[in-house]
């Protein structure tokens, strides 16, 4: 049974994340697992991303004139009326969400019921696919920082499972759904308005934890992805690879890992508790995967035998040349000669089979020269023949032209079937093509200036006529050597004939010569400019790829080490795998793939200038070439061959890399747990299992981590991930996302007072000018978040960098009733005392948390924060980092 997985990415940079996975899963196939990807966005995606095919992705557009409508009649729709802010309306309908969460939740609610069916349809396709088994895993991609993915997690969870229960999809055996989330964390350079939403996607969901509310059934995780202390990862396109490395490799059974990672989650009771220190969920999750693998040398080798085998398919030339005249070869019987005259007086017997004028040449001889008729019956028996055969010859001009129509139609046919066997039979290459085309258009023209010279040479009976007066002279003068004097006759009405068969099969001929040299002329100039355009585009991607020509050891991915250390481990292996395993060999080895070329798409491609399809058809071959001959050379035999340190010391380096990728206080998770695992492609019968296992135990002393079973020969994969982390230990959380979030809600609070419930204004254009916009993805997540006072408890164990701030009387809602209002002051929340904490966890490097100042209706009240701080322009429409 295959194991199949949804990807969903919402957000501009989560769909990055989707557009790396798909090209991770053809670096690292695998035929029990399928991933289908999806994109969801309020931007317009395939401007970012052009290779997105319709189908592929969702635009999330509101059009304010529908949404004019819904608020005014919004009792109707109640998910809606508890979302809206009164006297505001989302929208998208510029240029994306302008990084306004609100804006991506309410895109979901109003486009639920047509994104459900998408959905569904998408996970009834990826269903159907391979072995037809429902049962699917679901991985949800966002961005913390933007509009869409942000705003929109718990609303589209919502969907995703509501898309599920129409379409009979399961993940498990109790037609539970399995969704992990993957949450990318903001990089050090992005706006107050990032971090504060990244602040408020996680009070929002602590907030949905701690109400008791009535989730919907589903399963998984809510992990997050960071950029590693001191930015370890330093550009967004390394950001991009670590997050899809870790949702392939959580979600691929060839890893063994996906197993481990479901499994443990049902044990695993920290995700579902809460922290002792400030009340907090445990619900969130750290993870990182290290890979040691050939880097990106499998790419380098087919990238560098794709281009050789293209090159010898357009370009190559063959040493000594080949023969020009490879084409007229193939008109052996209708073209046959040593110069034009010949080879036109071949193709006119060819064309006057029909009417069987060698026949009459036969019997012409035979008459003159037999003996089975008497001498002085033989003149008159040539004459009847010539009679009969002139009639026959002039009569026989339609049966001449529709053999020639039929001849052309046959030729035309050869010549186009022509050019994909020399391709892949000849061995010549499109420019040899071409000179092979000009050498036989060059033969047709000159037989075609032959046929033209006769087209007004006139036919006479003279010859025949004064041949038959000597047989016939005065006798005894006409007994004279009457033998030659036959011959003679008989030579004469044979040319006679074929005067007469010149007149009856010019008109063909000429029309064949025509035909043939315009195809010819045609393909050639075909040729000419598919070559011109292969020769750009080649030089063009010469210039992009010559920097990347030589094999190295990088692999522009701090977190996936290359298994060889040196250029010449490199090439030595490269020699190995390659469709190209030796100089000698080359021929042949061209020659196999021009005869799997045959019958191809690519070999339309090759005629038609499409470089793209036939560098994909090639890849193609190439790719499976060089994986089969992978998969009888492991990266762990490559390691061995390297010396008897090199598995310790990869196996070292990435030991050392496994740290979570967000910085986290370890005091304030202090039932987090941990778990290491190891997945390499072990042969047992080479004792390859136990000698990982031993190095593990060395390395991993102290720590239990266990070795898994892979069978993927490229890849040794180190995972460590830590469960049971409350927003309250995430550094970023309780520092400049916090503070970030403090300011925008101050600035918030003074829009809000001034918005009139009765004359609603849309999110875009009005309000992210220089001033307050909503942080929370709706009403009703704002007032769950008060309700259990998140935002309060996060403040209790605040970074230095976060300003005070006065929360008493501020964060009133007109939906709190009965007991549940939010704004009423924290009577018993007291501040935390940090001040017997030992150091924090940091990636190993952290500093302690500082004491705090007493909250609520303590003695120390902290000082407002007066909103004085210039709020940051936020661009409209971008969403993402």
């Amino acid at each position: 049974m295959s194991k199949k997985l949804l990807v969903i990415t919402a957000g501009t940079v989560a769909a990055g994340v989707g557009q790396t996975l798909m090209k991770q899963m053809k670096l690292h196939p695998d035929s029990d697992f399928r991933a289908m990807i999806r994109y969801i966005d309020t931007a317009f995606l395939p401007d970012r991303y052009p290779t997105l095919v319709q189908g592929e992705w969702f635009q999330l557009i509101i059009d304010p004139r529908f949404m004019d409508a819904i608020y005014n009649k919004r009792d109707n729709y109640p998910v809606l009326r508890d979302m809206f802010f009164d006297g505001l309306l989302p929208g998208t309908e510029s240029s994306g969400g302008g990084s306004i969460r609100y804006n991506g939740a309410g895109a979901i609610e109003v486009k639920r019921e047509e994104l459900r069916k998408w959905l569904s349809a998408s996970m009834t396709e990826l269903a159907r696919a391979g072995d037809g088994d429902t049962n699917i895993s679901i991985a949800l991609v966002i961005s913390a920082v933007g509009a869409t993915g942000s705003g929109s997690i718990e609303h589209l969870i919502n969907v995703i499972v509501d898309a599920a229960h129409f379409a009979n999809i399961r993940s498990t055996a109790q037609s539970t759904i399995r969704c992990d989330v993957y949450i990318l964390q903001p990089s050090q350079d992005v706006t107050d308005l990032g971090l504060a939403n990244t602040l408020a996607l996680y009070a929002e969901l602590a907030a949905s934890q701690l109400a008791n509310t009535k989730n919907r059934a589903y399963q998984g995780r809510k992990v997050m992805i960071g950029w590693g202390s001191s930015r370890a990862l330093n550009s967004i396109d390394q950001l991009r690879e670590v997050a899809a490395t870790i949702v392939r490799l959580s979600s691929n059974p060839s890893s063994s890992f996906a197993a481990e990672f479901r499994e443990r989650e049902v044990d695993n009771h920290v995700l579902r508790e809460l922290d002792p220190i400030t009340q907090l969920p445990t619900h969130l999750s750290l993870m990182t995967a290290v890979t040691i693998s050939l880097g990106r040398l499998e790419e380098q080798v087919i990238t560098r035998d794709v281009e050789r085998l293209v090159e010898s398919l357009v370009f190559e030339s063959t040493e000594g040349g080949r023969s020009s005249n490879a084409l007229l070869g193939r008109f052996a019987d209708s073209l046959a000669g040593d110069g034009p005259e010949e080879r036109y007086q071949t193709l006119l017997n060819y064309l006057s089979s029909t009417v069987h004028l060698a026949d009459a040449r036969k019997r012409l001889y035979s008459v003159a020269n037999g003996k089975s008729t008497p001498e002085g019956e033989k003149a008159d028996k040539l004459e009847r023949i010539w009679q009969e055969s002139k009639q026959e010859i002039t009569g026989g001009r339609q049966r001449i032209q529709d053999f020639a129509h039929s001849f052309v139609a046959e030729s035309l046919k050869m010549l186009e079937d022509a050019k994909g066997e020399r391709i892949c039979k000849g061995g010549v290459s499109l420019t040899e093509l071409r000179e092979e085309f000009r050498s036989f258009e060059n033969i047709l023209h000159r037989a075609l200036e032959v046929a033209r010279e006769q087209v007004q040479a006139t036919i006479s009976d003279g010859a025949v006529t004064r041949s038959r007066q000597e047989l016939e002279g005065i006798w005894p003068f006409r007994l004279f050597n009457r033998k030659a004097k036959l011959q003679r006759l008989a030579k004469a009405i044979g040319n006679n004939l074929e005067d007469y068969q010149r007149q009856s099969c010019t008109s063909s001929a000429i029309m064949v010569l025509e035909r043939l040299e315009q195809r010819c002329a045609d393909v050639g100039q075909s040729l000419d400019i598919v070559l011109n355009k292969l020769r750009r585009q080649r030089d063009d991607q010469r210039r992009l790829t010559e920097a990347n020509k030589d094999f190295s050891v990088e692999t522009g991915n701090p977190f996936n080490i290359s298994a060889m250390s040196t250029k010449q481990e490199m090439q030595a292996y490269a020699a190995k795998v390659s469709v190209f395993t030796s100089d000698t060999r080359g021929p042949e080895q061209l020659a196999e793939f021009r005869q799997w070329l045959q019958g191809r798409p690519a070999l339309d491609a090759l005629f038609k200038g499409n470089l793209k399809l036939l560098i994909q058809v090639v890849n193609d071959y190439t790719t499976e070439k060089v994986r089969e001959a992978m998969k009888d050379d492991t990266v762990l035999d490559v390691l061995e061959r390297a010396g008897e340190d090199a598995l310790r010391n990869r196996l070292r380096e990435a030991e050392s890399k496994a740290i979570a990728l967000v910085n986290y206080s370890r005091d304030f998770a202090p039932d987090l747990s941990e778990a290491w695992h190891v997945s390499a492609p072990c042969r047992e019968n080479q004792g390859q299992h136990e000698q990982v296992n031993e190095l593990i135990d060395e390395i991993f002393a102290g720590r239990h981590c266990k070795l898994l079973e892979s069978n993927d020969p490229s890849e040794i994969a180190l995972f460590y991930y830590v469960d049971g982390i409350p927003m309250s230990s995430v550094d970023d959380l309780k520092g400049r996302c916090l503070n970030a979030f403090l300011k925008r809600r101050q600035q918030w609070q003074a829009r809000k007072s001034t918005l009139d419930g009765s004359a609603p204004v849309g999110s875009i254009g009005t309000l992210n000018q220089r001033v307050g916009v909503p942080i929370f993805s709706g009403q009703d997540a704002e007032d769950r978040v008060w309700k259990t006072n998140v935002i309060q408890k996060l403040y209790s164990v605040r970074g230095d960098e976060v300003l005070p701030y006065q929360f008493e009387n501020e964060f009133t809602s007109p939906n709190h009733q009965n007991g549940n209002d939010a704004s009423q002051p924290l009577q018993d929340l007291k501040e935390i005392d940090t001040s017997n904490l030992t150091t924090p966890h940091q990636n190993g490097n952290g500093t302690p948390q500082r004491p705090q100042t007493q909250i609520g209706n303590g003695t120390s009240q902290p000082q407002p924060y007066n909103g004085n701080s210039t709020p940051d322009v936020q661009e409209n429409g971008k969403d993402g980092y």
